[in-house]
């Protein structure tokens, strides 16, 4: 299940400021839900809100998948303006910083279609200060002690090329960790669902068996 954040694509209501607020919406439509304790996939932010619903919320959550995954995610200045602005340089930024290599040039596994273009068309139609809310409330996050917290499996993707949160930042995350089952994507930027969504696929499938 893929859901929508309040204010997000199809979903109404006030945009969360934190991820702390985030997480624990999630938990909440988890409880509502009543499937019992889950296995939670996020990338990015994503992958964010993940750790602090598995850390706040431990009972809810029975593996954790990560994708883009850092402990801190500083937003680079001149594209937090852009998008508190609601200018078409925030997305344009983003759909920049978010690719690997091949995939500026070409690369998107469905013939004819630009793979860069197509992500920055799906951002150009966040609402007004959508980006720039989920931008800051990344600036913001601090992750303190949250692996020390976090007692279920977690597998954690990274690509070789994201510039967003480059392996290096992963690898201060990770360290925290007890036991992570760490998997790597050469050639692969922070976009790795879009960029090689096969081998995101098969990764995640083995993960979850």
């Amino acid at each position: 299940m893929a859901v929508d954040l309040p204010g997000h694509g199809g979903s109404g209501g006030e945009l969360l400021s934190t991820i702390s607020e985030m997480a624990d919406w999630v938990a909440d439509l988890i409880q509502e839900l009543d499937t019992g304790p889950v296995r939670l996939v996020g990338h990015s932010m994503g992958s964010l809100i993940s750790l602090e619903v598995a850390a706040r919320h431990t009972d809810a959550v029975e593996r954790l998948i990560l994708m883009g995954a850092a402990a801190a995610m500083p937003v680079h200045p001149e594209l937090l303006g852009a998008a508190e602005r609601n200018e078409i340089l925030a997305p344009q930024l983003m759909t920049a910083w978010a690719h690997g290599t091949r995939a500026h040039v070409a690369g998107n596994p469905t013939p004819g279609l630009w793979m860069r273009s197509g992500c920055q068309a799906l951002l150009e139609r966040a609402g007004d200060g959508v980006i720039h809310n989920d931008l800051a409330a990344c600036n913001s996050y601090e992750a303190g002690d949250i692996a020390a917290r976090i007692t279920c499996p977690i597998t954690v993707i990274v690509g070789s090329e994201d510039k967003m949160t480059p392996p290096k930042a992963t690898a201060q995350l990770v360290a925290g960790f007890q036991e992570v089952d760490l998997r790597h994507l050469e050639g692969v930027g922070h976009m790795m669902m879009i960029e090689a969504p096969d081998r995101i696929r098969e990764m995640m499938l083995s993960a979850l068996q």
